[in-house]
């Protein structure tokens, strides 16, 4: 079947929805040396069970091992704690027998650990769940001071941000998720950690895009990492008029919303697109108009699982006309004004200094083209990469490039062939556009946007992006200069700052209007570099300063913006 998405998301999750990888998330552990010791239960269970067919009766009979292990419980499930005992009867029907398992000492949530151990990447990205860290949890509620407050996590998993929540009643601690097990995680956690009370779990198997109106409770607080880009194709849009992305994070939000109480506050994590990229305008818009955005936190680094940048973000229940919001990451603090992002194109959020501000908009002052009348496709989805891809050429076979191969301008060596039957791929461009007589690829996953020429119509995978430029008056290698020029790098990194290049990014890229001499100038330029003079790729970023008439100080905190210091 053949299709150009229109949406990279597809991009990233068309092979990791299907992957059999198990990732060890390192850093949910407090104790390092945990992380061999939790290993060697994994080898354990693989010997004992089919893990995908057993995987809830390991879980309880861990769960039950780990209250026995804290003397809560007795080998023959005996136990004086009522809400020991209720656990117990609630999840008979999964108890299999004990295992003979010692848990790691020293973790939080260490049936957690081995239960995210225990999923693929694949099964844990169809439901856009990842848990999260314990510093970003502690990060995010940190400002929470009041130890009675009512609070909610309307996506729990198995409590990490509950746990981690100081509060003088337990009872004031409530969560919502639909996974089964992880609900079983979390009722354990709670009562290891609360010990001392005799009080039930206020954790529930909900589904919060459909069932969030069932929850009779105002919050002073909800604090969530909810799934990012899960399936909500079975969800009734029409709950949602406001919000009309499609997106699994937008629709928690928006549900959580009505569920604050007056000045109470929303904390989440999200990906970084939710500040930057055109399809999450709808929430932007929504939380700008009706709510209080006190403050966004960019993160300077992944977690296992996650390809993306993320951000946390808090909402407080008051509506305020005019106010700045705080952004910050570990280098800088700017306030930007919310009337000025309402009145902005796609409501875009950025932490961008007041200088850097002022170049942006001189930049996209002057009269400009854009992208968006070009040819966009992704490279070729194979379904399996493993046996279709070789290392060595054969004959009938293709060259293909990966993400790996493309560079500034050019591309690097090939690694690999393939024999290019379209009828075997899971998704695949139109033929024309594999094959045009010039085209530009760039890598989908990038800390900088980089771009090469091809005009010996090579194949792609899906790590490779593929543009062929349609702007009046700009060839194509005019085209790939200001793609690859310092300019238009700082422009994208300051206003969307993902190490994901999106299309929708792209096109709000501001070409300028130039003269057919100006144009073969540039072309000529980028000729030289194709042929291996990479020295005049100074020239050509002066050139392009010039172009858009920056002065030496612009060009100094565009470069220090880029490299930390001047060139």
């Amino acid at each position: 079947m053949e299709k150009i998405s229109k949406d990279n998301k597809r991009n990233s999750r068309a092979n990791k929805v299907m992957s059999t990888k198990i990732i060890i998330p390192k850093e949910l552990f407090n104790e390092k040396e945990n992380i061999t010791k939790v290993m060697e239960i994994l080898e354990y269970i693989k010997k004992r069970y089919n893990k995908e067919e057993k995987i809830h009766k390991i879980m309880t009979s861990l769960c039950l091992n780990l209250l026995i292990q804290k003397q809560l419980l007795t080998k023959k499930l005996e136990t004086k704690k009522s809400n020991v005992r209720n656990f117990v009867n609630e999840y008979n029907e999964y108890f299999d027998d004990l295992l003979e398992i010692s848990l790691p000492e020293g973790e939080d949530d260490i049936l957690g650990i081995i239960y995210q151990c225990l999923q693929t990447e694949g099964k844990k990205n169809e439901k856009g769940s990842y848990y999260t860290p314990k510093s970003i949890v502690k990060n995010m509620i940190k400002d929470i001071k009041n130890t009675n407050a009512l609070i909610l996590d309307p996506c729990c998993g198995t409590g990490m941000f509950l746990l981690n929540i100081k509060t003088d009643n337990p009872n004031n601690l409530y969560g919502t998720d639909i996974d089964d097990i992880a609900i079983m995680i979390c009722k354990i956690n709670l009562i290891l950690k609360y010990k001392e009370y005799e009080f039930e779990p206020k954790i529930k198997k909900l589904d919060f895009f459909t069932e969030s109106a069932s929850i009779n409770e105002q919050f002073d607080y909800i604090i969530t990492n909810p799934p990012w880009g899960a399936d909500t194709s079975k969800v009734d849009k029409s709950f949602f008029y406001e919000i009309d992305s499609g997106e699994s994070f937008s629709y928690v939000i928006y549900n959580a919303s009505k569920l604050l109480k007056e000045c109470g506050k929303m904390i989440f994590l999200l990906p970084i697109s939710f500040t930057n990229v055109k399809v999450h305008a709808d929430i932007r818009k929504y939380l700008l108009g009706n709510y209080k955005i006190n403050n966004i936190i960019i993160y300077p680094k992944n977690f296992s699982g996650v390809v993306t940048k993320f951000v946390s973000i808090e909402v407080e229940n008051r509506d305020e006309h005019n106010y700045n919001i705080l952004i910050s990451d570990t280098n800088q603090n700017s306030l930007i004004n919310k009337e000025e992002i309402l009145n902005s194109y796609s409501q875009i959020i950025s932490l961008v200094a007041e200088e850097e501000k002022r170049i942006i908009d001189i930049i996209y002052q002057r009269d400009y083209s854009t992208l968006k009348d070009s040819k966009w496709a992704l490279g070729i989805v194979t379904g399996d990469n493993k046996n279709k891809l070789k290392k060595e050429y054969k004959s009938g076979y293709d060259k293909i490039y990966t993400g790996k191969e493309i560079s500034e301008y050019s591309l690097l060596p090939c690694k690999n062939y393939i024999e290019y039957k379209r009828e075997d791929f899971q998704q695949v461009a139109p033929e024309e556009i594999y094959r045009a007589k010039e085209k530009i690829v760039y890598k989908f996953v990038s800390k900088n946007i980089t771009f090469a020429y091809d005009d010996k119509q090579e194949l792609f995978l899906n790590s490779a992006n593929i543009l062929i430029p349609n702007i009046e008056g700009l060839g194509t290698k005019t085209i790939l200069a200001f793609l690859n020029s310092e300019l238009f790098r700082f422009v994208y990194l300051k206003r969307f700052n993902d190490v994901k290049i999106l299309r929708g990014n792209l096109e709000q890229l501001p070409f300028p209007r130039i003269s057919k001499e100006k144009d073969n100038k540039i072309s000529r330029m980028v000729d030289e570099v194709l042929n291996g003079n990479n020295r005049i790729k100074e020239d050509i970023n002066d050139e392009i300063y010039t172009i858009f008439e920056l002065n030496s100080n612009e060009i100094n905190t565009i470069k220090e913006s880029l490299y930390g210091k001047i060139k």
